[in-house]
């Protein structure tokens, strides 16, 4: 009954917003703002596949220094380059904010075993090889460019 209620008043609050013509829009604290409030790290993986009002928002919490953010916070960001099918670059104002630290792709058998465990622990060792040695005929086939 309680959720009903609940309803109905998040119900009448909206019909008033519709009757004013105010947008119905409200800002919800996310995770990049309450790890900059915590001290929290924290990973973004596929920065640039961001839309840029997110990109925005990472920004405006980068840029203030002073207010809400904590001296421990950290920010990591990977991407894969702008070549990738469905990239693109990311923006130079946020780039900018960054230290880039470019990290060249493994073609060492070893580590990419452990990859290759890591992402499949449950095959046997024959098929791991197997997968190894089939992703490194493919890479002499495909030209650098594409990858």
């Amino acid at each position: 009954m309680r959720q009903w209620a609940a309803v109905l008043v998040r119900a009448n609050r909206f019909t008033k917003t519709l009757m004013t013509r105010a947008l119905p829009f409200a800002y919800v604290r996310g995770v990049v703002a309450e790890a900059a409030e915590k001290g929290d790290w924290l990973l973004i993986d596929e920065i640039n596949l961001a839309s840029s009002e997110c990109l925005d928002a990472i920004v405006q919490i980068l840029d203030d220094v002073d207010k809400t953010r904590h001296a421990d916070f950290r920010l990591f960001a990977c991407m894969n380059p702008a070549t990738d099918t469905g990239k693109r670059n990311l923006a130079m104002g946020v780039r900018a904010r960054f230290t880039e630290i470019f990290v060249h792709e493994t073609t060492d058998p070893e580590q990419l075993a452990i990859i290759i465990r890591t992402y499949l622990p449950s095959i046997d060792d024959q098929m791991l090889h197997e997968i190894l040695n089939l992703f490194l005929k493919l890479c002499k086939l495909v030209p650098t460019q594409y990858r």
